[in-house]
Parts: C-alpha cells; sequence; structure tokens
C-alpha cells in the first residue's frame, strides 16, 4: 500500500524510529502495525472447492481481523470505528498481527449458514515453537442475524513503541542507531472473541 501525500510504502515501523527521542509535543503521527515496508500487504496461493472449501497459503490476514472486518458497521476503519482505532483488537493482542507471514488458512461451510475456520502460523525459523499462531472460528447467519466465535493464541507476539529520550541516549553504547531501534515488548497471547451483526429486514 503506498502513501499518496508521501509516495511511500506503509511503514508503521518508519513512523515510530523517526519519533524516537522526541517529547510527545514534538512527534508526528506514528503508530505500530502490521505494515513494515512490504510491497505486498496481502500475497498468498491457495485452492478453493465449493465442497471441500478454501485452503490458502501466505501472507494473510487472520482469522480475528476477518471477522472484525465483516461484521464491523464501519469495516474497522481507522477513521470511524473504535474497533479500528486500534489495531490491537484485529490482531487478538498485538496490532502486528493483525497480517501475518507463512500462515495456512483454511476455511468451509458445513451447511448453508454454518462455517468454520483455522489457521495456523509456521516458525520463521528452526527450532522451538516460538512465533507460532493458532486461531481458529465457529460461526453461522439465520434470519438477518450473523454470529462468529473465535479462539486465538500466538506466542512470542511483537508489540513496538519509540524510544525516550534517555534510551536513545544509551543506544551508541550498546552499539545500536536510533534509525533502527524500538523499544519492544514480547508476549504470549491467547483471546476468545464473539461478535454478532443483526441486519434489520428492508421492508418491500
Amino acid at each position: 500500500m503506498v502513501q499518496p501525500a508521501g509516495r511511500e510504502l506503509s511503514n508503521s515501523l518508519k513512523s515510530l524510529t523517526v519519533n524516537n527521542g522526541l517529547t510527545t509535543g514534538q512527534q508526528t503521527t506514528n503508530n505500530d502495525g502490521a505494515s513494515a515496508g512490504q510491497v505486498f500487504q496481502l500475497a498468498y496461493v491457495g485452492v478453493s472447492s465449493s465442497t471441500f472449501g478454501t485452503l490458502t497459503f501466505g501472507r494473510q490476514q487472520m482469522l480475528v481481523a476477518d471477522g472484525i472486518n465483516a461484521l464491523d458497521p464501519n469495516r474497522a476503519a481507522p477513521a470511524f470505528s473504535l474497533l479500528g482505532a486500534s489495531g490491537a483488537y484485529a490482531g487478538a493482542g498485538s496490532t502486528e498481527d493483525k497480517r501475518m507471514d507463512s500462515t495456512l488458512k483454511y476455511r468451509v461451510g458445513l451447511a448453508d449458514t454454518i462455517h468454520v475456520g483455522a489457521l495456523y502460523k509456521f516458525n520463521n525459523s528452526n527450532g522451538g515453537a516460538g512465533g507460532t499462531a493458532v486461531q481458529g472460528n465457529l460461526g453461522g447467519e439465520y434470519a438477518g442475524l450473523a454470529v462468529e466465535a473465535y479462539y486465538s493464541r500466538i506466542d512470542d507476539a511483537v508489540s513496538l513503541a519509540s524510544l525516550t529520550a534517555t534510551q536513545v541516549t544509551g543506544l551508541p553504547k550498546l552499539g545500536f542507531s536510533s534509525s533502527n531501534s524500538l523499544s519492544a515488548t514480547i508476549s504470549d497471547n491467547t483471546a476468545y472473541a464473539v461478535m454478532a451483526r443483526y441486519q434489520v429486514p428492508h421492508s418491500p
């Protein structure tokens, strides 16, 4: 995604680094997020069948984010939606996890009104289970009412923030630069969500 004003790729992490060491009054707009200068915010391949469902792999939007976008009346728009204003909801605890690389996602309809979904994120390195994610979804629609239930478990979720002036001062001693350093919080996040929407029938 390209920002029209600056003609640059969306980069939430850069928006944080340019505010390192600045007071709140000096800072420009900055926000942690899933956009980190990638050419494609979503990039995946897959197969689809009306009988067996859809299986996709690549950089994808997570299941919880799919649900918020589908059921929020404002489509999770950052400027108009309470849920969209903070990506932590769609990211099940961390806004960076709204979209993730190396994910396998499967969705299938069990009946005309019921569907299930599952997602697994593979670890990007060799070794332990750090960096993996699992999400599941069960939902359905009937007579204008849509209800969705979600489970999410994300290991080693990352949340980033700009550095304070004191932290920037200490960077040279550690061999780091303020142009590519940020404050990080690492957590294992488990989340549950139940979402619903009711559409009033239109009169003929």
